[in-house]
């Protein structure tokens, strides 16, 4: 998958030199499983080591940490490696350990899932677990993958679409650049994601990039221009955002076409409750149940609306209508104007009323009319025999006809 590398592939002479190290690993009764990472394994992913690799081993010991083996190595070691004129240099090599007991339980990193799932070869699988546990661990299903195309565009919302216009408002145009250049980091990310694939360390993201299934087109000229900083100005922080936006929306377009999310989804929203480590504990809050009772609200309104809800701790819509008016601001009043009509007790209230005027049960109709008033509603029948809703707040004195004999 890594194409145009200029130094030489010295792979097969590692193997050979790893070889014999590994095969005492082998010896090791507490070793279930021994695997070849990154460069070292017989991979497409990253199928090279030059003069500059190190060399990843990962191995799977039976047993528990206060039964640790005498014979168990430092995670990190060099050797020296001879070149083609028998020039010496030090090589890293990183033992990677773990517990097999404790592998089977925890949650692997993304970074892990990556480096197992693609660039991984078993050598040694002692009684197969290992093939076994691998496989469970670096699978993508599509709810991780949502949650993860969630949380990279959760993040590019505030580090491209938002952060960087008021740093500039602030004044502050060395923290906007800054912000764009970790909005391209999770825009690279993204791309990978889409995909299905655990992004790779960031040292080869660029180098695999257009070797995926999909890849916006001339992706990486339009890469070139949102790493360029001409200057240090608003000119051309919002010339590297645009670049940077028009990469998103086209995998955003994409993911939308294909259902995975909504168009009024927020991804913010989203990350909180199922991204690790959850900001959000409760999946569904009795402030979303409340919200979906209003589906006609805008997703702006929407969000206005949680607000009220949330800052006021609102348990059920009623006490909406008995929060002072001297304690909400203008977007809260309007919001408020907006449900009273769409809210179902109020629906219901209206039909007592009618009803209770159309049957002459006046305690029916006393009871909605006061229900009504708490919602700054008023009913009144005209002439011709229709029934009138007014709105009594005196913002608003527009009159609407809902209902007719």
């Amino acid at each position: 998958m890594i194409q145009g590398i200029k130094t030489k592939n010295i792979k097969p002479k590692i193997r050979e030199r790893m070889k014999n190290f590994t095969e005492e690993l082998m010896k090791c009764p507490e070793v279930e499983g021994i695997v070849y990472l990154g460069g070292l394994a017989n991979t497409e992913y990253k199928n090279f080591i030059d003069e500059f690799s190190d060399i990843d081993i990962g191995i799977f010991i039976n047993g528990d940490r206060e039964n640790l083996p005498d014979w168990l190595q430092p995670f990190s070691f060099y050797i020296p490696v001879d070149d083609d004129n028998g020039k010496e240099s030090m090589m890293e090599v990183n033992l990677h350990q773990q517990l097999l007991k404790e592998e089977e339980q925890n949650e692997w990193a993304d970074t892990k899932k990556e480096a197992y799932a693609y660039a991984s070869e078993i050598i040694f699988d002692r009684n197969g677990k290992i093939a076994n546990l691998i496989k469970e661990k670096t699978i993508m299903t599509p709810e991780h993958r949502k949650e993860f195309l969630a949380h990279l565009l959760s993040r590019i919302n505030w580090s491209v679409k938002i952060n960087p216009i008021r740093a500039i408002e602030r004044g502050f145009e060395f923290n906007a650049e800054e912000l764009l250049n970790q909005g391209m980091e999770n825009m690279l990310d993204l791309v990978f994601v889409y995909n299905n694939r655990y992004p790779p360390h960031p040292k080869w993201r660029l180098a695999m990039i257009e070797s995926l299934p999909y890849c916006p087109k001339e992706i990486k000229s339009k890469i070139g221009e949102c790493m360029k900083i001409a200057e240090i100005s608003e000119k051309d922080i919002r010339r590297r955002r645009g670049q940077i936006l028009e990469i998103v929306l086209d995998i955003e377009n994409r993911l939308k076409e294909e259902g995975i999310f909504r168009e009024d989804e927020d991804y913010s929203d989203y990350e909180y409750i199922h991204w690790k480590p959850q900001k959000q504990l409760k999946e569904t809050t009795i402030y979303d149940n409340m919200i979906e009772m209003f589906p006609k609200l805008s997703l702006e309104d929407k969000r206005v609306f949680k607000g009220l809800l949330c800052e006021f701790f609102i348990k059920n819509i009623e006490e909406i209508y008995e929060i002072p008016k001297s304690q909400l601001g203008e977007k809260y009043r309007k919001i408020i104007e907006k449900i009273v009509y769409q809210d179902p007790q109020s629906k219901k209230l209206i039909g007592d009323f009618v009803k209770g005027n159309i049957e002459k049960d006046m305690e029916l109709v006393k009871m909605a009319e006061i229900a009504l008033k708490r919602r700054k509603v008023q009913i009144i029948r005209n002439s011709d025999g229709k029934f009138i809703v007014n709105k009594m707040d005196e913002r608003d004195e527009k009159e609407e006809d809902l209902i007719s004999r």
